[in-house]
């Protein structure tokens, strides 16, 4: 159906258990953009932030053309992580 909840994913991961005494890191993958749920790149932004509370870091990689390159850089960025893009014209 191409429905991706970026949101969702982001918050339901920040929402597990994490170790004072490990290095807490989440690897996001995507090849779309935010269709369901919260939709709007800032409110799930702020929602991760709102949700961190163990200071996760979010490494983000964006795989295929229909990307939100700004919404994964600025998540990756607002939690201490890194972005990733592949698009179809990477040689592997």
């Amino acid at each position: 159906m191409g429905l991706t909840n970026i949101n969702e994913a982001i918050t339901s991961s920040l929402n597990q258990t994490y170790q004072s005494t490990t290095s807490n890191n989440i690897v996001f993958l995507t090849d779309g953009k935010p269709t369901w749920g919260e939709t709007i790149e800032s409110q799930i932004i702020q929602n991760s932030l709102d949700n961190n509370l163990d200071d996760v870091r979010i490494f983000s990689f964006g795989i295929g053309d229909e990307i939100s390159r700004s919404l994964l850089a600025d998540l990756s960025a607002a939690n201490h992580g890194i972005a990733n893009f592949f698009s179809s014209g990477n040689n592997f």
